[in-house]
């Protein structure tokens, strides 16, 4: 390294060097703020009793059927409006969409038992807020359901599909902030460190 460079050393090469201590400092978790030193330290090296299968969480298991199944049902909607297949096109939106919303129902679950277990505020908040968008986009397409006649969608019914089409996008990037951001549900890495609490 030459001179005058700088490195942030962080992970295993951070504890070597501060004389071989495995107990990281709060402020190294991601996700830290401030008065938070106490709850880490009772937690530490505790297991968080979170729902997971085979040692994978559940929500992000299931929370791919609605983001997948709910747009889909738009995007045929669309497509029974413009094609000459309208009754072919709506059976699919239609199925899809109660497929997409069973699924929602599991991923809500899952997602409300992970929501309570976010000790770090400013996380929660923004766990709060992908809820809130999760519960605005299935609260559209709950609508656009109900409108549908034959199977088929009116104007306002593909309005409101729309519109839950653009949520599920929103309520993708809160999500991926909670994850890729503050490394919530990810496992402690070597020194222990926890994704999130």
């Amino acid at each position: 390294m030459e001179m005058g460079e700088s490195r942030k050393i962080t992970g295993s090469a951070a504890t070597k060097a501060a004389g071989g201590d495995r107990t990281p400092s709060p402020r190294a978790v991601v996700g830290y703020h401030p008065g938070w030193e106490g709850r880490y330290n009772e937690r530490r090296g505790e297991p968080m009793p979170r729902l997971s299968v085979m040692g994978h969480p559940v929500h992000p298991i299931l929370q791919a059927i609605p983001a997948s199944a709910l747009p889909a049902s738009t995007v045929f909607d669309v497509l029974a409006r413009v094609s000459g297949d309208e009754e072919g096109l709506s059976k699919a939106a239609h199925y899809s969409l109660l497929f997409g919303l069973a699924g929602a129902a599991g991923a809500a679950a899952t997602g409300i038992l992970d929501y309570y277990e976010i000790e770090n505020r400013p996380v929660r908040r923004i766990a709060l807020y992908h809820g809130l968008s999760n519960a605005a986009l299935l609260a559209c397409y709950v609508a656009s359901l109900r409108r549908r006649r034959d199977k088929q969608a009116d104007d306002k019914a593909l309005i409101l599909s729309a519109l839950g089409a653009s949520l599920v996008g929103l309520s993708g990037y809160l999500g991926g902030e909670l994850v890729y951001e503050h490394g919530v549900r990810v496992g402690e890495d070597a020194d222990g460190i926890p994704g999130a609490s």
